[in-house]
């Protein structure tokens, strides 16, 4: 299973998750690929202002276990049906540790 999430802004920023990782581009000008694998994932959680939310976006937060101060977390901005997307997120991450 595939889930691909583009930022409803810019087509060049993707994150897509695979059953055993993230891989991920997060700024414009960027053309290298940054893979998390789901055992470095520490927390998910997903935020919502009010303004965010008459616009049916979000900010999705990826804790990790990097020791890195710059990779610790990982924060996803203006993603579409955030609440929808966290939990396909939370569903795939869940099965990984069944595993």
């Amino acid at each position: 299973m595939v889930l691909v999430l583009k930022r409803k802004i810019n087509d060049k920023y993707y994150y897509r998750f695979f059953s055993d990782r993230l891989e991920y581009r997060d700024t414009f000008f960027n053309k290298n690929k940054k893979v998390i694998k789901y055992e470095e994932f520490k927390e998910i959680r997903y935020n919502q202002g009010f303004i965010q939310s008459k616009f049916n976006l979000g900010e999705l937060w990826i804790l990790t276990r990097n020791k890195s101060f710059f990779k610790k977390v990982v924060i996803f901005k203006s993603i579409p049906n955030v609440e929808k997307e966290y939990g396909r997120i939370t569903e795939i991450f869940n099965n990984q540790d069944e595993r």
